[in-house]
């Protein structure tokens, strides 16, 4: 039985967090792949703000595709080792949409310098390490701070490689 009443059930792809992160990973994926073949079939220049396409593509996979399982993978599991009620509806659609907006800013889609778009790309992880949190704290789940660590980690790779990339 949903702890919801019907009319604010949230919508079912938002209900739980693996569900839009591992559908979001899957279509990443599977796009990411044809603008790989087609960039380098046509000889196309990277994205405005990368030197080379393989340095985009190695970006995008750890921080565009594995972020994104990671995100699912730790929006559910921690709950469920939490005993906590997990992120769902507005909060976690909020997420999706800020790890897409990273994507497209990756992609070159919005206006601006490199440093927008970096800023933009960086905020996905300590926003997911920082809705975990609370969870992590009441359930007292201390075998739970290493996944703080490697979010620390991997937004400290993230902002090295941009930092990079910037000069």
């Amino acid at each position: 039985m949903s702890s919801f009443p019907p009319s604010a059930r949230p919508f079912p792809l938002f209900s739980i967090g693996f569900r839009p992160f591992f559908l979001a990973a899957g279509l990443y994926a599977a796009w990411s792949a044809i603008a790989w073949i087609c960039f380098y079939v046509r000889g196309a220049e990277p994205p405005h703000i990368w030197d080379d396409m393989a340095a985009w593509h190695g970006h995008e996979m750890l921080f565009g595709f594995v972020a994104s399982v990671v995100a699912g993978f730790l929006l559910t599991a921690v709950p469920n080792w939490t005993k906590a009620r997990p992120i769902r509806a507005w909060p976690l659609a909020v997420m999706v949409a800020v790890w897409s907006a990273g994507r497209l800013a990756m992609h070159g889609y919005f206006p601006g310098s490199a440093t927008v778009a970096a800023a933009i790309d960086v905020l996905f992880l300590p926003m997911l390490g920082l809705s975990l949190l609370p969870a992590v704290i009441r359930g007292h789940s201390t075998r739970n701070v290493v996944f703080f660590i490697l979010i620390a980690l991997l937004t400290a790779m993230n902002t090295i490689i941009h930092a990079g990339m910037a000069g």
